[in-house]
């Protein structure tokens, strides 16, 4: 996923940004090319960014239960939904599949990336949108991602679960909240009726 570039760039003329379930085993990564000077002479380097165990990547991927219907959402798969680069930071959105209260359900995953020393880029902060806060057993999927100029991400997403149909939510993370923490969901538009 290209990302969207905001703010001063320099010579950088964008990240492309990928996650796939990439595993060694016990840790899964986020892969960042930077593309420099793409309009003259471009170049182009590689990282590959430890996100530390979250997930188990060999867990069936599963769709989202919809109210109404056995017919179930499909949720696609491990890929990068969204990707932004604000002011020497790369924040992500995916979907993985959740563990605790989210165990076994494709959750939306969003992650803060600083990229100012290129050659060791670190995880700033991490977290996941379960939707236990929308319906019991509610599935998040399809996230986008926005960061405005102070710093504060929101991220759209899809859920769905048996009692509700698909639907828009929105959360956000403010500056002042303990990294890789949400507000509660808020619904943008609940669904209206099931999808097949």
């Amino acid at each position: 996923m290209p990302t969207t570039m905001y703010g001063a760039t320099g010579s950088v003329g964008t990240y492309l940004v990928s996650y796939s379930g990439l595993s060694d085993g016990t840790n899964e990564y986020f892969e960042v090319i930077k593309v420099e000077n793409p309009l003259t002479t471009p170049t182009f380097a590689l990282q590959f960014v430890n996100l530390g165990n979250i997930e188990n990547t060999s867990a069936a991927y599963n769709d989202a239960p919809q109210l109404g219907t056995a017919t179930a959402i499909e949720t696609n798969d491990r890929r990068m939904y969204d990707a932004v680069w604000r002011d020497g930071s790369l924040y992500g959105a995916t979907t993985i599949v959740g563990s605790g209260a989210d165990a076994g359900q494709v959750t939306v995953y969003w992650a803060e990336i600083d990229v100012s020393n290129f050659a060791a880029p670190v995880v700033a902060q991490q977290g996941t949108i379960g939707g236990e806060g929308i319906a019991t057993g509610a599935v998040t999927f399809f996230p986008s991602i926005a960061v405005n100029t102070n710093g504060d991400v929101g991220i759209g997403f899809s859920a769905s679960a048996a009692t509700i149909y698909g639907g828009a939510y929105f959360t956000w993370h403010d500056t002042a909240d303990a990294a890789g923490t949400t507000r509660a969901p808020v619904t943008v538009q609940a669904g209206q009726d099931y999808y097949v």
